[in-house]
């Protein structure tokens, strides 16, 4: 079955683009009530020139009333002293390619970042302060937030008429159930389904002969508008087809922090547990390394950082582990990281903080 989505590693790249479809940028954060709204939303175009941590990624273009977007986002940024840390300690925390695939060639050091928010306020600049900053950064100074090695001087998105790389975009407006082929359909022909001359499969309509479910002039399949030719379902200018699907390789580059850890103190000891990230695979020999600090804090900040330290470390599948060398009436916060297959490791989980008392 093919599905004519305009997706391409330029939108997987997006971090106004959150969708299912998307690797690097995919939904999570579920405030429609826990299910996933596939990719309704037309969210704002970004601008690498003018981001702005009060607005954040913006609301949805065409919801009544206004609503925020659905999903948390994702995007990249210069590392803070959280990350440094990591890098230092477990390695693996800096991006090693950009979010295409292509190659880093001017020693950029980034890292990806997981918000915790819906649509706004979001740290861009990824330096752990309030949101909005009270620094002047707001708006945020250029910032290569796609990771697809622009620069300065030449910034996403592109001038008009080019296509916008950090567009809205909504999967539901962009599909394109014409190039649904290979059984009968509701024209009526097993293998391709097609309404004469078409024999070759793919649904089409004359003259396509050759499959995909175009309207002329797509003569080679792909269920395009003019003057798509070639397939790919795309609208112009995209002149070439579909793009090149964000592959896991490269999204698996950089790693997701695990989720939901909690901290039971029992015995004289405190239980952690806490839940894999859900795309990339955990290395069962890097695995997990855990992070402990004395008192209590609800979020990582450049102040408490430092009082951090790595108390352990555990191999994946396992997701739990056990603090024997705790103290009684103390107050310990936690967190954990997790380091891929590919040997990228991830941000901080969130905190977890217990009171331990024997």
């Amino acid at each position: 079955m093919k599905w004519g989505i305009r997706f391409s590693s330029r939108t997987a790249c997006n971090p106004a683009f959150l969708s299912s479809m998307n690797y690097l940028n995919q939904i999570r954060g579920f405030a429609d009530n826990g299910g996933i709204d596939y990719s309704g939303q037309t969210l704002p175009p970004l601008s690498e020139i003018a981001l702005n941590e009060t607005l954040g990624i913006g609301s949805d273009l065409f919801a009544i009333p206004i609503q925020p977007a659905t999903h948390f986002t994702r995007w990249y940024a210069p590392p803070n002293a959280l990350d440094i840390q990591l890098q230092n300690t477990t390695g693996g925390r800096f991006a090693t390619i950009h979010c295409d695939g292509t190659p880093i060639l001017d020693g950029a050091r980034m890292v990806r970042v997981d918000g915790s928010t819906f649509s706004a306020p979001i740290d861009w600049n990824n330096d752990l302060d309030p949101v909005p900053d009270p620094n002047p950064e707001n708006p945020v100074p250029w910032q290569d937030v796609n990771f697809n090695g622009s620069t300065f001087s030449s910034p996403d998105p592109p001038p008009s008429p080019a296509f916008n790389d950090m567009q809205g975009f909504n999967d539901w407006i962009n599909v394109d159930l014409r190039q649904v082929g290979s059984r009968a359909n509701g024209f009526g022909f097993s293998s391709g389904g097609g309404y004469p001359p078409d024999l070759t499969g793919g649904g089409g309509f004359p003259p396509d002969l050759a499959g995909g479910g175009g309207f002329p002039p797509d003569t080679t399949g792909g269920g395009g508008f003019p003057p798509d030719t070639t397939g790919g379902g795309g609208f112009p200018p995209d002149t070439t087809g579909g793009g090149n699907e964000q592959d896991q390789e490269t999204a698996c580059s950089t790693a997701d922090p695990p989720t939901g850890l909690s901290a039971v103190p029992s015995n004289k000891k405190v239980a952690l547990n806490w839940t894999p990230p859900g795309v990339c695979q955990v290395s069962r020999k890097a695995g997990y390394t855990i992070w402990r600090a004395v008192g209590s804090f609800s979020t990582i900040t450049p102040a408490n950082r430092t009082q951090f330290t790595n108390i352990g470390t555990v191999n994946a599948p396992s997701t739990t582990f056990t603090d024997n060398n705790v103290k009684n009436n103390t107050t310990y916060t936690y967190f954990v990281t997790d380091t891929n297959t590919q040997g990228a490791t991830s941000g901080a989980s969130t905190p977890a903080t217990v009171f331990v008392k024997f």
